[in-house]
């Protein structure tokens, strides 16, 4: 089990660095292998071993997916993305992990806006606003001591 999480960790680590190469070069490819070393992370971060890194992976998968549908628009990747927060909410919650909570709430909402845009559809928007308006509410995601807000598209793992 140690091996296999000391390897989903370096391979998470790939992910965020492919991510961020892509994103950089604006380049589908490095996004695309992006997404597939953070979910060939999370099959070797189980959820019932790990639920905080296993959410930190899935946050990763959504950044990811997320700056992936800014190069090849269509729905698919955004609507992924929202599921990878989706999930990672289920263990990053406001009692547990308040800035992790509040971060991926902000990383959904970045999602439901530009996804509700695409489809035209008002009530992914509003789902947006209330999103941002829950991360907003968290005091230690905006407290001077702590640095800039938590949760940019950028915020990763």
């Amino acid at each position: 089990m140690k091996d296999d999480l000391n390897w989903a960790a370096a391979q998470n680590n790939l992910g965020n660095v492919l991510s961020k190469i892509g994103e950089r070069e604006s380049d589908p490819k490095r996004l695309n292998e992006a997404v597939a070393a953070m979910r060939a992370t999370l099959e070797k971060r189980p959820r019932h071993k790990v639920p905080l890194d296993w959410a930190s992976s899935q946050n990763n998968l959504g950044l990811a997916l997320y700056a992936l549908s800014e190069r090849e628009p269509g729905g698919e990747h955004l609507a992924q993305a929202e599921a990878a927060y989706r999930l990672a909410l289920e263990e990053y919650t406001r009692q547990k992990t308040p800035v992790e909570w509040a971060m991926v709430e902000n990383n959904l909402g970045n999602t439901l806006v530009t996804f509700g845009i695409q489809l035209n559809d008002k009530a992914r928007i509003n789902q947006a606003a209330d999103a941002f308006r829950a991360a907003l509410e968290e005091p230690a995601t905006h407290s001077p001591s702590r640095g800039p807000p938590a949760g940019s598209t950028s915020a990763m793992r």
